[in-house]
């Protein structure tokens, strides 16, 4: 994710504030991306439940930012 992060940048639907707030979650995750276009709007994590919540709680009093926890769903293909 952080070299995908890096391409991304190098591209330039990165930008100062993004990167800011990528670099914080970094901290406290296996690594960071922006998700869409760019250039603003969202940016995915992937943590442990463990610093998930940490991740979120700095996020929130030092950017001001909505977050929330995704969990995978671990049942897979129950067709069969």
């Amino acid at each position: 994710m952080q070299q995908n992060q890096l391409y991304l940048k190098q591209i330039g639907v990165s930008n100062r504030t993004l990167e800011k707030i990528i670099h914080a979650t970094n901290k406290h995750s296996f690594g960071s991306k922006i998700t869409g276009a760019g250039a603003g709007g969202c940016i995915i994590s992937v943590t442990n439940e463990s610093t998930a919540n940490q991740t979120i709680k700095k996020l929130r009093q030092k950017y001001n930012i909505t977050s929330f926890v995704a969990k995978i769903d671990y049942t897979g293909l129950d067709t069969f």
